[in-house]
């Protein structure tokens, strides 16, 4: 047994085995050869028979901790995810002290997306090996996966036991952020940065976060050096990508070569012309319909496709949701249970998706993220579907030579008007969304400035979309408008972003006049309109659901009209309400309507009364007209390739 053992741990796993087998033959009972047999063979990949001793040293053994956890290993490696945590459920449940079974099962139930229980189990290993830096990093990952402010104290005590760990820095500033300290997370990341410059992840989310904060060119800046260290990385290119269209300094142009060059660098080396079965639309048959998304949740996407898939023809056309959401919910379970059909890709790559989708043999494949995180875009330069659309995630080109069509509206694109990219074919339904109010959602309250004998001046958009131009802008106006406030949504909220006080004084403006409010869930964040008389929308990213959540209670939205579809998201909106007039064609313009309406107590009056009104019978709220005209768009899409079902 000695020598096998000895043979086994050398890697000369012939000699090992024959050992082994040699010494099995006299002692067909010990669990122990078992076991040392089983992840031998599991070594030189003999599952069928590993599994047999595994399971054989089990039952010889069914108190020994550790013939269950070598059990619960192998049925990892092998796929068996259930049985594998029964495995590691029973070693712990012998041995309660028992460390690297509560780190199996740990790392087992957050591979499960099971973050709290993942969360209990490495409670168990810290508490077991307090010195331990990894065990402290485990729960403090999952503790802030499972959303639970815990994880900032576990993650700095991974980083006191390891100081020189960009990694644990990296955590530690991760959490930081979840828990909206976001100054100290911003240095905490530039401290990971420092011992490891190069550190992919670490600038990422510093770049992230200095987003959150509308500090666009540092962001931007980051987001090249992480492209440059990393060029065969396309999901850190789509973020830069993403990023270029809240710059207010870069042109069309200039976002859309950028675009291309993405294409040219990540997708055309692996693009096919057509899938791999036939590309015919069948007109005997339901249109199938596939919609790629990871926002399928609590997310604005999932919110907006929420009517649209209740609304489909089920009669002429069948959906395909291809979900990648790594935090299921509520929202995630009522659009399961739709009764469409629904494929979980996460943890799948591209290339598996793809082939999932020209299993199900998909007519129409819409795109629903462009270059948001978690897009799926290498799916789309795969070609698995014949028709590929692009709609939702936000307005404007993917850049994708497979992308056949972009989803928009009059509004968004005015038809004749140049198309910005030339890349997708525009495709114009009457509404680009479908408005669903919060269902919690308050009533519309008096208008705040008769109580206050001040205007409140709002954006609740994320912050990211107010860069220093808008600043800018916002600051001339209150300086048009002397008693006025000015309430931001930004992230970490007034006992962060440090920065901003010195930005708005350079800018003439007195920080007390600024109320910072922090970011929050769209259900808690909605009634802080009650406070608002005035809603100012960003630009050149413009809101779009925000937009209508403040018309929804009754907050005149004054923007800024620009020069792509992102920048006409508000002047879409009040279109849709017959509010034209507030809408603006340049700066001084855009000053001067708000300062009109802010000298205007009694229209402010009027328009909060009504607006609910006007946005409740508007085509925004009418979810079976444009889902008919989305249908009617799938079915135009399908004639580029020959037939169409009607």
């Amino acid at each position: 047994m000695q020598q096998a053992v000895a043979r086994h741990s050398a890697g000369d796993f012939s000699a090992a085995e024959l050992l082994y087998r040699r010494v099995l033959a006299q002692l067909p009972h010990d669990p122990q050869l078992h076991s040392n047999l089983g992840i031998l063979l599991a070594q030189t990949n003999r599952a069928a028979d590993a599994i047999g001793h595994f399971r054989r040293a089990v039952e010889l053994a069914p108190n020994w901790p550790v013939a269950h956890n070598n059990l619960g290993n192998f049925l990892t490696g092998s796929g068996d995810l259930d049985g594998a945590v029964a495995s590691y459920r029973s070693a712990v449940a012998l041995d309660a002290n028992y460390l690297q079974a509560w780190l199996n099962l740990g790392q087992l139930l957050f591979r499960r997306s099971a973050f709290g229980e993942s969360a209990g189990a490495f409670d168990r290993a810290a508490a077991l090996d307090p010195n331990n830096a990894n065990c402290w990093t485990a729960l403090g990952t999952a503790l802030l996966e499972s959303g639970d402010a815990r994880c900032v104290d576990a993650l700095q005590n991974a980083s006191r036991l390891a100081p020189g760990n960009a990694d644990a820095l990296y955590n530690l500033a991760n959490a930081l952020r979840f828990a909206g300290r976001v100054d100290e997370a911003i240095d905490t990341y530039r401290r990971a940065i420092e011992i490891q410059p190069q550190h992919a992840l670490a600038l990422t989310n510093l770049a992230a976060t200095l987003k959150e904060q509308g500090r666009i060119a540092d962001a931007i800046a980051l987001y090249r050096r992480i492209v440059e260290s990393h060029p065969d990385e396309s999901r850190y290119h789509s973020n830069l990508l993403y990023m270029l269209w809240f710059d207010p300094d870069l042109k069309v142009p200039r976002i859309v070569a950028e675009h291309r060059a993405w294409n040219d660098r990540h997708a055309k080396p692996i693009r096919r012309s057509a899938p791999s079965w036939a590309p015919a639309i069948d007109r005997t048959k339901k249109l199938r319909v596939g919609y790629i998304s990871p926002d399928l949740s609590e997310h604005v996407v999932g919110i907006l496709m929420e009517p649209i898939l209740q609304n489909h023809d089920r009669d002429a056309f069948e959906s395909f949701c291809y979900s990648d959401v790594r935090k299921p919910d509520a929202r995630t379970a009522r659009l399961r249970a739709i009764g469409h059909n629904w494929r979980d890709m996460a943890g799948l790559d591209d290339a598996r998706v793809a082939k999932l989708i020209e299993e199900d043999r998909i007519d129409v494949l819409v795109d629903l993220a462009q270059h948001m995180a978690g897009n799926r875009m290498l799916v789309f330069a795969r070609r698995p579907a014949p028709v590929q659309v692009s709609y939702l995630g936000y307005p404007a080109t993917t850049g994708l030579a497979e992308m056949d069509y972009r989803i928009t509206d009059p509004y968004l694109d005015p038809p004749g008007a140049p198309d910005e990219a030339g890349i997708e074919r525009l495709i114009h339904v009457p509404c680009y969304w479908c408005y669903v109010p919060p269902a919690d959602c308050p009533p519309v309250n008096d208008l705040p400035a008769k109580q206050n004998g001040y205007v409140t001046l709002g954006c609740l958009n994320n912050f990211t979309k107010v860069n220093q131009s808008v600043l800018a802008l916002w600051s001339k106006l209150l300086g048009q408008i002397p008693d006025a406030r000015l309430l931001l949504h930004v992230h970490g909220g007034a006992g962060n972003n440090a920065h901003l006080a010195p930005l708005f004084k350079s800018l003439g403006v007195d920080p007390a006049r600024i109320h910072l409010a922090p970011a929050g869930p769209r259900g808690q964040f909605i009634s802080a309109y009650q406070q608002i008389d005035i809603s100012l929308d960003p630009f050149p990213y413009g809101g779009g659901v925000t937009s209508m959540d403040a018309l929804w209670m009754g907050v005149p939205l004054i923007t800024l009209q620009g020069d792509r579809a992102l920048s006409r998201a508000g002047a879409c909106v009040l279109s849709h309400v017959g509010l034209t007039e507030l809408i603006a064609r340049d700066a001084d313009r855009y000053i001067e309507i708000a300062t009109g309406l802010a000298m205007d107590l009694d229209r402010l009056s009027d328009l909060r009364r009504s607006l609910r009104q006007r946005v409740n019978i508007s085509v925004l709220m009418n979810p079976a007209t444009l889902t008919r005209s989305l249908e009617r768009a799938y079915v135009q899409a399908t004639e580029s390739v020959g037939q169409s079902i009607i």
